[in-house]
């Protein structure tokens, strides 16, 4: 369902259906035509007697700007065209109106890039357009122009973003391996900090075992020389004693 209002559809004679099927814009919904012009006739605009001239040369502004949804139904051909049918007040705010309701059931993105959104903003633009077609062709097909030019540049854009993420994407595998070699190396750096940690533990450990060993080593070797002493004293007393009784023994034989 769009927001462009159509008349109500109706069936095509069976005989008009190989020329209509022969027709460019069979089962087209839309199409875009900036090089349409309006010509009426003079005699057209300046007589009221032939308004009727008018209006179906309006009426077919609108069928090349808004062409007619045409579709095929259990062999039937169905045509529905576009309103020719001025807008009035009512019309403008039910735009709106739906507009904005749809939006909210589509749940369309309120900014950024939006397909939805487009679209919608796309159909509330065509029916704009058909409004002023309906009392000015001229400034419709003006309008027309102005909604190609936006169209084409939009499309710019999106294959402007279309070819960075095609880019992006070609980057992505050198970004993972950076990724993967960052990980790594923070995973290294983590070892790394963890082993010194452990390094000095151990030097600590280290440094207390040779303060231990040394502290051992010097009681052990001052009391290996007190022990040294003490013998060199009793040997002393000993050859002392051992000379006195020898003089002794001497004395007493002679």
């Amino acid at each position: 369902m769009t927001l462009v209002k159509f008349n109500g559809p109706f069936l095509v004679p069976k005989e008009h259906h190989k020329s209509m099927k022969d027709d460019p814009f069979f089962f087209c919904k839309s199409t875009t035509i900036s090089t349409l012009s309006w010509n009426p006739d003079p005699n057209a605009i300046a007589l009221c007697q032939d308004e009727p001239t008018i209006k179906r040369e309006i009426e077919e502004v609108l069928n090349r700007i808004l062409p007619p949804m045409i579709w095929e139904e259990d062999g039937d051909i169905w045509r529905q065209v576009v309103s020719s049918e001025p807008a009035t007040r009512a019309d403008i705010i039910y735009l709106h109106q739906e507009l904005d309701h749809r939006l909210t059931i589509r749940q369309a993105r309120a900014e950024g890039i939006c397909h939805i959104r487009r679209d919608l903003y796309g159909q509330a633009f065509d029916e704009l357009i058909r409004q002023v077609t309906t009392s000015c062709p001229e400034r419709g097909l003006l309008l027309l122009r102005v909604r190609d030019e936006a169209r084409m540049t939009t499309n710019s854009y999106q294959a402007l973003n279309d070819a960075s993420s095609a880019f992006g994407n070609t980057k992505r595998p050198g970004q993972d391996i950076q990724r993967r070699l960052m990980r790594k190396l923070e995973r290294i750096s983590s070892e790394r900090l963890k082993l010194e940690r452990d390094f000095r533990i151990l030097q600590e450990e280290l440094e207390l075992v040779y303060r231990n060993f040394d502290e051992q080593k010097l009681a052990d070797d001052k009391r290996h020389f007190e022990q040294v002493q003490f013998l060199k004293r009793a040997n002393q007393l000993l050859r002392q004693k051992f000379e006195g009784l020898v003089k002794t023994k001497i004395d007493s034989v002679e």
